[in-house]
């Protein structure tokens, strides 16, 4: 089926186990992105869908757990990456995939709350290893899941990395601890200590950004928009902090069918506020235009923060398998017709 594709492109900061000295952009010290797709791809080879899980959540959290629906490697060394992003709380007739489904045949269904089952949706991301870079692929939500991928990355290189990860003595009630990390099986923890770490960072079009800090003491008024729907939190981090820093209390807005939010107040920011706020946004912002922030100044011209970010849009032939799954080799074989095009964004 023919349909517009959003393309945000990204670069991968981090990806591996970091000295906790040292210059910002230094080298991992064991593994980077390429041996990690590879452990990944290993580890969950036969696996029931809800057993990979690399993190832990409780109830409340923003940010439930996810679980790896698919991984297909392609040409150039690139990787298509399917998640499947549990949602909060209870909800009635939601798309769920089996959590005894196995990785790489998962099924969803439109489906009441089943404990067998996890409701939820499906995101997905082109990673480019060779460039350090992370496209994430808007295909149907307005979320695109970003903070999920970056959790379950971070969660399996903190707690479950085989080659990398070294265990503790199970305790009486069944936990283990972790001791450290090891550079490969037939070592011990790593002296000094690491730090694993997965990050990315969101890449700016030159100019708009930094018009924005450079006249930062001529912004009048900050805007803010989105959508809240059943198939996402019912709360903005970027949002949030644009109205902390404002001083306006507001609660999280109710998930719904789908309502549209706009808030707009005055206020007067500092350069690391803007920075902050920009942030935020960076890594919550959704693949269509129902998120996005605004900076307004004295002269009444608004800058708009989605117009600062890499991305493109492509028509592309996107092969359903249902109503969330998509196949996985034929996206990742069209998407890198458009390869060059892509990382000449940033």
């Amino acid at each position: 089926m023919l349909q517009d594709v959003s393309i945000w492109l990204y670069s991968l900061s981090k990806c591996g186990y970091y000295s906790w000295r040292g210059p910002e952009n230094r080298a991992p010290i064991f593994s980077g992105i390429s041996q990690t797709l590879v452990a990944i791809e290993n580890w969950t080879n036969g696996k029931l869908l809800g057993q990979t899980a690399t993190y832990g959540s409780t109830e409340g959290d923003e940010h439930p757990e996810s679980y790896l629906l698919d991984i297909h490697r392609g040409a150039h060394g690139d990787y298509l990456v399917a998640i499947w992003n549990r949602l909060p709380g209870n909800r009635h007739h939601v798309s769920s995939v089996g959590i005894g489904d196995v990785v790489g045949s998962a099924s969803a269904e439109i489906t009441e709350i089943d404990r067998n089952r996890i409701p939820g949706f499906a995101t997905y991301f082109w990673v480019l290893p060779a460039e350090q870079r992370i496209a994430t692929i808007g295909l149907k939500h307005q979320s695109h899941g970003l903070i999920n991928f970056g959790n379950y990355f971070s969660g399996f290189l903190k707690f479950i990395y085989p080659e990398h990860v070294v265990l503790g003595p199970a305790a009486p009630d069944g936990s283990t601890t972790i001791e450290g990390y090891r550079m490969d099986i037939t070592q011990a923890a790593y002296p000094n200590g690491v730090r694993p770490t997965f990050s990315v960072k969101s890449i700016a079009i030159p100019g708009e950004i930094t018009y924005l800090r450079q006249n930062v003491g001529s912004i009048s008024r900050v805007i803010c928009k989105t959508v809240v729907t059943t198939s996402e939190p019912g709360q903005r981090n970027w949002l949030q902090t644009m109205l902390n820093v404002s001083r306006i209390a507001k609660s999280a807005p109710a998930n719904i069918v789908e309502a549209p939010i706009r808030v707009e107040f005055p206020v007067t920011l500092t350069l690391a506020e803007l920075n902050s706020s920009i942030d935020q946004w960076a890594v919550d912002m959704t693949a269509d235009g129902s998120n996005d922030m605004g900076f307004k100044f004295h002269n009444g011209q608004i800058k708009w923060l989605r117009k600062s970010h890499a991305r493109e849009s492509q028509l592309l032939d996107v092969q359903w398998i249902d109503d969330e799954l998509v196949d996985l080799a034929a996206l990742l074989s069209q998407l890198q017709v458009h390869r060059t095009r892509v990382l000449a964004l940033g």
